[in-house]
This record gives structure tokens, C-alpha cells and sequence, in this order.
């Protein structure tokens, strides 16, 4: 942070703060007027914005509004003397990065400044370290922002989302965008390790404590120690094995394997599943106690199919990645790219075009160089609004009708499992509950 605009309508406080600031080091512009700070505005950028909430002809969530449409790069902090959750709460929503409240300590305000700097900072390393999140389509713009509003926090993050759709990314984004960005990020695929062995992989061991120890070997949690520990597909872990990982995650101590020393750690907690936790927990597979620990704050990653907008964007990534970025691509080859289901998600899709970059003997990618059981496809075509208004109009149905039509159907398709009625429908077993209750259908 180099250059700062201060906006006050108490002309004194904003001189105050400047003069503060310039005293850090900062390149600072104060003004009392508000149509004065927006003109210039409109012709230089500031890396940070200190406006008042209350002020005469624009408030400060005017204010918010007009910087974002004039410098969305910009970061903003808000102050003010009337200091209120909703106040805040709306502020963040209209895109303020932080809120301070009048009077403020001056320490509490280079500690803001400090903290969004160090944000940038980490954001830049981000953007070189090959985990970028791409693509603007509406699903991933909430998924950012999301990721934005939390990596700062140390509170277990549970991401959710099929398999193939990139929950590991979007860990690792949580991960370089939070204050442990610097110590390690330490990933383990729960399905990949042996039951017998999950206590020695987790908790580590001492020489001697089985057969093979052959010397003092940490675990995960020791070597994620005041960084990031990635448990992904939690649901499978073995149910004995959930009560001790319960117990370490209650204090983050635990004794490794063979030894009676008592080991504290500190690391902060992302697990990853593409399978409906709770329905396991209705199984008895999964402890409730557990996913609750684990669930504290909750991100969703959407498929594929949910961002086809996102597909040149990908496409182009990966034929960089795989060193094939002089290949073109024509219209047919993302129009039949759309006409696909795409079950194995991202991970599919840079698989085929790797293996398309690979075979294709010309300069331009076509539908015919995917492969069969994709290049015959026909691409899709949206059934107008308007069509689908008419039908329902003309058979008499309203839309709550065909709505609990739809879901009879599912349920009677899955032979009355819900769960399963919940997969065909593509939504959560609790919604499909919600929406049964709405429309009198007895579970």
C-alpha cells in the first residue's frame, strides 16, 4: 500500500489522518468533499480508500458503490463514528474490505492497512503459483468472493463438490490467500491410506513402536504445524478412527504413535468431500459430532456443467500448461465441448485436451479430434423461456405444480430413497426435505 485517499467531511480529521499517514511513509491525498474525491478518482488510482460513513450529499455506501464502479481494483476501508453490525454487514456487501469505528487508536488503523497490504501481497504470489481459480462465469465470481471473505479466518473450512471439480485448488486458494501462506500446506487423501496405518500417518511415531520404525517419523499434523492440513474425501474415513481424529481436533494434541509425550500443534483445518456427509451421518458411518467439527464454515464448488461459460477460458489454460498454446480452436470444437455432460468435471476436461493437443496434426482444434464418445454429440439447444411458459400455461400447471411433479418422479425413479432422489434432482438430501414439506409430500 503506496497510495492512500482519505475522505472526512471533518475537514481536521482527514487532515489528521493524512498527515499521519505521510509520517508512515504513504503517498496520502485527503479531502472534506465528496464530489471532489470522485472527480479525482476519475483520474488516478490509489491502492487504498479511507472514507467516512456519514457525510453530507453522498453517505459512505454511496460512496462504496461509486468507487467500485470507478476503481474495483482499490482497496477500501470504512469509518465511522455510528458503528453498528448492520452498518458493517452492508458495507462488506457493497464491497468495503474493511470497517473501523470512531474514535479509533491510530495503531488500529496502520494494523488495517498493514493486513490488506499483506493480502495484496499474498493475492500476486497467488496469481504466479499455478492455483489460480479461473473463469468469470456467476458461480465462480461467488466462489472467489466466498474464498476472499474467509482464508482469513482459522475456522475449519468443509468444501464440498463432485469429483474432478477442483476442491483441492480451491484449498490451496484458502490456504495462499490466509496469514499461514508462508508455512506448509500439507494434503492427504483419506481414501488412499490404509485403516491400519492412519494413526502412524496422522499422529506420527517413535522408533521402535512397530515393526519397520526404524526412527522418530512425524505426522501430518506435526508437519502442518502453523500452516494448512488438507483432509480430503473425509468420507472415508474409518468410523473407529473418527473418535481419535475428534479428539486432537477438540485441542490439537495428541501423543505419536508409541510414545507417551503429549504433542501440541496448531494448524488450521480444510476437509474436502464429494459425498453427502450427512446423509453418512444418518447412516451411522460418520460421526455427527465430527462433521460438525469439521463443518464450521462451508464451501460449495460447482461442476462443470454449472460454468460452461467458463470453457474457452479453461481450454486456453490448458493447452498453455501442456505447451500447446499456438493451437487454435474453432467454434464446433466448444460447441460440441458444451453438448457434454461432463461427469469427471475439470479434471476431465484437461485430460481431453491433452490428449487432443497430442494428436492433433494440424493447427487448429476441431470436433472430430475429441474423442468418440464426445465428437458426435449435438450441441445443445436452450428451449426458449417463452416455449416452456406456453406448454405449462396450456397444460394448466403452475410452476409449484410441475415442481412437485418433478420431485414425485425423482422419488419414484429412486424407489423411494431419498438420497438417491436427492442425486437425481441435484440437490442436497435437507433441501429435498424443504421442498417435500412445502408441497405436503409425506417423507
Amino acid at each position: 500500500m503506496t497510495k492512500i485517499l482519505v475522505l472526512d467531511d471533518e475537514e481536521t480529521m482527514a487532515d489528521s489522518i493524512r498527515n499521519l499517514l505521510r509520517k508512515r511513509g504513504f503517498s496520502v491525498e485527503s479531502f472534506s468533499n465528496p464530489i471532489a474525491a470522485l472527480n479525482v478518482l476519475q483520474r488516478e488510482k490509489f491502492d487504498l480508500i479511507l472514507t467516512d460513513f456519514k457525510m453530507p450529499n453522498v453517505d459512505g455506501l454511496e460512496m462504496i458503490d461509486r468507487i467500485r464502479e470507478l476503481r474495483p481494483e482499490s482497496k477500501i476501508i470504512l469509518m465511522t463514528a455510528f458503528s453498528s453490525i448492520p452498518n458493517a454487514v452492508e458495507a462488506m456487501k457493497r464491497g468495503a474490505n474493511e470497517y473501523i469505528s470512531k474514535p479509533f487508536e491510530w495503531e488500529e488503523l496502520e494494523q488495517k492497512i498493514k493486513h490488506l497490504g499483506a493480502k495484496k501481497a499474498r493475492k500476486k504470489k497467488l496469481s504466479t503459483s499455478g492455483y489460480e481459480l479461473l473463469g468469470n462465469s456467476a458461480p465462480m465470481q461467488k466462489l472467489r468472493s466466498q474464498i476472499e471473505r474467509i482464508a482469513g479466518s482459522h475456522a475449519t473450512v468443509l468444501i464440498r463438490g463432485e469429483s474432478g471439480s477442483g476442491k483441492e485448488l480451491v484449498a490451496r486458494q484458502l490456504h495462499f490467500q490466509s496469514t499461514r501462506s508462508e508455512e506448509p500446506f500439507v494434503a492427504i487423501n483419506m481414501a488412499a491410506i490404509p485403516e491400519n496405518l492412519m494413526e502412524s500417518e496422522f499422529f506420527g511415531y517413535t522408533k521402535g513402536s512397530f515393526t519397520g520404525a526404524n526412527e522418530d517419523t512425524p505426522g501430518k499434523f506435526q508437519a502442518s504445524h502453523e500452516g494448512t492440513l488438507f483432509m480430503d474425501e473425509i468420507g472415508e474415513i474409518p468410523l473407529n478412527f473418527q473418535a481419535k481424529l475428534l479428539r486432537v481436533l477438540q485441542d490439537f494434541s495428541f501423543m505419536p504413535v508409541g510414545s507417551s509425550n503429549t504433542i501440541q500443534v496448531d494448524c488450521r483445518i480444510i476437509a474436502a468431500t464429494n459425498k453427502d456427509v450427512l446423509a453418512l451421518v444418518q447412516e451411522g458411518t460418520f460421526r455427527e459430532d465430527l462433521y460438525y467439527r469439521l463443518n464450521v464454515l462451508e464451501l460449495k464448488v460447482p461442476p462443470l456443467l454449472d460454468r460452461l461459460d467458463d470453457l474457452e477460458v479453461l481450454v486456453d489454460h490448458f493447452l498453455l500448461k501442456h505447451g500447446s498454446e499456438d493451437l487454435k480452436i474453432s467454434v464446433e470444437f466448444l460447441d460440441v465441448l458444451r453438448a457434454y455432460e461432463w461427469p469427471g468435471n475439470v479434471r476431465e476436461l484437461e485430460n481431453i485436451i491433452h490428449r487432443c493437443a497430442v494428436l492433433c496434426d494440424g493447427s487448429e482444434l476441431d470436433a472430430y479430434d475429441l474423442p468418440e464418445h464426445i465428437s458426435g454429440l449435438t450441441p445443445k439447444k436452450k428451449t426458449p423461456l417463452s416455449d416452456i411458459a406456453y406448454r405449462q400455461l396450456e397444460e394448466g400447471k403452475s410452476l409449484s405444480d410441475l415442481e412437485k411433479e418433478i420431485i414425485l418422479k425423482a422419488i419414484d425413479e429412486s424407489g423411494g430413497n431419498k438420497t438417491n432422489a436427492a442425486k437425481i434432482l441435484k440437490i442436497t438430501r435437507r433441501k429435498l426435505y424443504s421442498r417435500m414439506e412445502h408441497h405436503g409430500i409425506k417423507p
